[in-house]
């Protein structure tokens, strides 16, 4: 099945890639311009985004051989069981890796934001894709091809090596995952994800959170998240409204799901 996109906009010449992205009326044009652009954030151990680690030479080199899409919310960048299509850069929004089971229920396996890029873990060949990867809200995002991505690391061995410990780091967030679910009881992979949600740059802690998105996050039915949800409740770790959740008590749920006191939280 093909693509589900908005707007695809062609791989640049050289001439258009500096006319959108480096002209001088180019609204992009300070930011990129700015090798800090694609890398404010500092990298910490569970965190390294492709476009972080390459130089402003190499970012170029992607523009020109990619093609920038839209996505809308929901939106299918890959699809489950589709031959690989090389790789997603996303430039704005949030992503979303999730597996569907052949009985019809889905687990959220990670969730992938500005520099980082969907299409693993196989983006060349022919093997089929073990998950999808979904827009969570809309997304835009660089796309490179089998074909384009081959031509352009074939060039840059740097840069081959960046995408190298890049796929490395997606591993390790994989296997944390497969560690949370064989280790950690519902109630504390519940916790883990009320404070990755309350800690995540996009999602302020006092956004709500459906029980259902809770149980996609943990592999837990959304029945056994409820009734967790409420105990939570009851000892004002979270309110809920309708069918929202919000965070109130983030180092009470950092305790329960066996995390180190954050510094930043202490009065």
């Amino acid at each position: 099945m093909g693509l589900t996109r908005v707007n695809v906009l062609k791989g640049f010449s050289r001439r258009s890639y500096k006319a959108r992205f480096l002209g001088a009326h180019s609204p992009r044009a300070a930011a990129i311009s700015d090798p800090g652009f694609f890398g404010k954030n500092k990298r910490t151990e569970t965190q390294m985004r492709l476009f972080e680690e390459v130089t402003y030479d190499q970012q170029k080199a992607l523009f020109e051989a990619g093609k920038i899409c839209t996505f809308p919310n929901r939106a299918t960048l890959i699809r489950q069981n589709d031959p690989p299509n090389g790789i997603f850069i996303i430039l704005s929004g949030i992503v979303e890796s999730v597996f569907f089971s052949d009985a019809g229920r889905d687990l959220k396996l990670a969730r992938w934001t500005k520099n980082d890029f969907v299409g693993a873990p196989h983006i060349f060949g022919s093997v089929p894709q073990r998950w999808s990867a979904c827009a969570f809200g809309p997304v835009e995002a660089l796309h490179l091809g089998q074909v384009s991505l081959r031509r352009v690391i074939a060039q840059d061995a740097g840069l081959a090596e960046t995408l190298i410990i890049c796929l490395g780091y997606k591993g390790e967030r994989y296997s944390k995952l497969a560690q949370d679910l064989a280790f950690h009881t519902v109630s504390e992979r519940l916790a883990l994800a009320l404070v990755a949600f309350a800690d995540h740059e996009d999602c302020p802690p006092l956004r709500g959170i459906s029980p259902l998105e809770l149980s996609r996050e943990i592999g837990s039915t959304r029945q056994a998240v409820g009734a967790i949800l409420k105990s939570y409740e009851k000892e004002g770790l979270v309110s809920r409204r309708r069918d929202q959740v919000s965070v109130l008590d983030v180092p009470k749920l950092r305790e329960i799901a066996g995390l180190k006191p954050d510094p930043a939280l202490r009065q």
